[in-house]
């Protein structure tokens, strides 16, 4: 689990910020967060904190794109290093991460273990002098890591490579641990093809979720899917390509026996269809007796709770962190404070499974049934400062009274993170500029 994620010169975020998964009131269910909610006006910088914590989990592969990504709106900073540093723990082992990027490559690295609370050095890098720790089992393998690991690559990201046993938790935690997910740039919430049918098989209990959900769903059932191929495409091969070219566009549209042509206006209407091996699909029961329908036939809305639900199920079931950025996207409202429940309460997350979000919505500020949907503890808030620069800081730190409002204080400005809007109303500037014209 997650206890702590710092970062500095990472985009607005130049001066460091930290992100603490430890609770501050006593009596808590969990020995770390379960959830922590990030709250911030538009451009506040808190999308830049979720996506520097999601890089995060990409530090142990071997990624082309550069971790340097650093606050440009100074010209000190530009040269400066982007710095990351995560603490975790792993089945009851601290682990303490840094990693420093400048353009020039990595300028410095580490990987501490407490076992037994005792320190113990796993990996140091400074620079291109990469040391190992005097208890690592295979210091010998690992001694031509110097050589062998390129200037912009985190040491780490060599783990697998150099089977190095000490680094495999954390390694491991990184690649499947952290998760993030973002419906607006996560290819895989437009290709729902290939996740929910999946994810329909491993947790039969989203039919029971969608219903309590009000989607209308009675039943979900996979099914093998019939592809589209156009006629004058012998190969496998090549019909294969056909297909994949057409269902990264709307792959839905091939599902439908009635469909005689493709995004792309290609005419279909001598096309045939055949049984595509291992590809499959979900048709949704609606109605007794009625037929079923496709995805394509379900919303957006519709799709994204399910594959929400599969990754959140997912995540309780394995004790994962998972990082979602503007989660109030594509969910109603009142769905939200049910997710979060399941983090906090320990018979649905016996796994200490941590829920890390940005949001605009206020609502979770308040009660539901009587009882804070947010603990305050879980609430954080980033504010941009006149510099550009971008500052986090938790709702803690302003000490609110058990009997005060957040929401409204929240909203009337008591706590920062909310736009400063002009006291000009959207309508009089509109309009003005209208008479201009």
């Amino acid at each position: 689990m997650l206890i702590s994620f710092k970062v500095s010169n990472y985009k607005s975020l130049r001066d460091p910020q930290e992100l603490s998964m430890l609770p501050s009131r006593s009596g808590s269910d969990f020995t770390s967060l379960p959830v922590a909610a990030v709250y911030g006006a538009n451009a506040s910088g808190k999308s830049n904190l979720i996506e520097a914590l999601s890089f995060a989990n990409r530090i142990a592969g071997r990624w082309s794109e550069s971790l340097h990504r650093p606050f440009r709106l100074d010209q000190t900073s530009i040269d400066r290093p982007t710095t990351y540093e995560i603490e975790s723990e792993l089945d009851g082992v601290r682990y303490e991460y840094h990693l420093s990027v400048s353009p020039k490559g990595v300028e410095h690295e580490h990987l501490n273990a407490y076992p037994q609370g005792r320190k113990r050095v796993l990996l140091d890098r400074v620079g291109e002098k990469i040391t190992i720790g005097a208890s690592m089992t295979n210091r010998s393998a690992l001694q031509s890591l110097s050589s062998e690991t390129p200037s912009d690559t985190p040491t780490l990201g060599m783990a697998d490579t150099f089977k190095a046993t000490e680094w495999q938790p954390f390694w491991q935690w990184l690649q499947t641990g952290l998760r993030s997910t973002n419906p607006r740039i996560d290819p895989s919430f437009l290709k729902f093809h290939n996740e929910l049918p999946d994810a329909v098989e491993r947790h039969p209990v989203l039919v029971k979720l969608a219903k309590v959900a009000d989607l209308g769903i009675i039943d979900m059932r996979v099914v093998e899917a019939h592809v589209v191929y156009l006629d004058g495409l012998p190969e496998s091969g090549e019909r294969a390509a056909a297909a994949q070219a057409t269902e990264d566009m709307l792959v839905y549209r091939l599902l439908q026996p009635s469909a005689t042509s493709l995004a792309t206006g290609v005419d279909t209407s001598r096309a045939t269809r055949e049984v595509f091996p291992g590809y499959r699909r979900v048709e949704f029961i609606h109605r007794s007796g009625g037929a079923p329908l496709s995805e394509g036939d379900e919303s957006r809305g519709t799709i994204a709770f399910l594959l929400y639900m599969a990754r959140i199920l997912d995540a309780l079931r394995d004790g994962a962190a998972l990082v979602i950025d503007e989660f109030d996207t594509s969910l109603h409202p009142r769905i939200i404070p049910r997710i979060i429940e399941l983090f906090q309460d320990p018979r649905t997350n016996p796994k200490n499974a941590q829920l890390i979000f940005s949001t605009h919505d206020a609502t979770l500020l308040g009660t539901s049934f009587g009882e804070p949907i947010l603990k305050r503890d879980e609430v954080w808030f980033v504010e941009k400062h006149g510099d550009g620069a971008s500052e986090l800081y938790p709702l803690t730190s302003f000490k609110p009274r058990k009997e005060h409002n957040l929401e409204r204080h929240y909203l009337g400005g008591s706590y920062g993170g909310v736009p400063d809007i002009h006291p000009e109303s959207l309508v009089d500037i509109v309009a003005a500029a209208n008479k201009t014209e």
